[in-house]
């Protein structure tokens, strides 16, 4: 692993433990149920989906979170144009991963 892949995992590492348990969970269903209604999705779809009322300081942790849905095969990362923007404004606008459902119940 190169310095650049090691600090990136450190950094995931930490975000992740920092945040609060309950925000997590709900930020991993979140995941879930928006891969279920939607072919393609974006962080942004995930946290419209986390209750209002449990929060975390650290929303850093969204990437790990999504990180942990590939790896249970619940979305893979899609090689999609045109690239999809951030829609919440403390994003500013900045390009957003787009990822796959893999299983999406073909409704929406």
């Amino acid at each position: 692993m190169d310095e650049g892949e090691e600090g990136k995992s450190v950094g995931m590492a930490r975000a992740i433990n920092h945040a609060n348990p309950a925000w997590v969970l709900a930020a991993s269903k979140a995941v879930v149920a928006a891969a279920r209604e939607k072919r393609t999705l974006t962080t942004d779809d995930v946290v419209t989906r986390i209750d209002a009322n449990t929060t975390t300081h650290e929303l850093r942790a969204l990437g790990p979170v999504m990180r942990r849905a590939a790896i249970d095969g619940v979305i893979e990362k899609a090689l999609q144009l045109p690239i999809k923007c951030a829609t919440r404004p403390s994003n500013h606008r900045r390009p957003l991963t787009v990822w796959k459902s893999l299983i999406f119940n073909g409704k929406a």
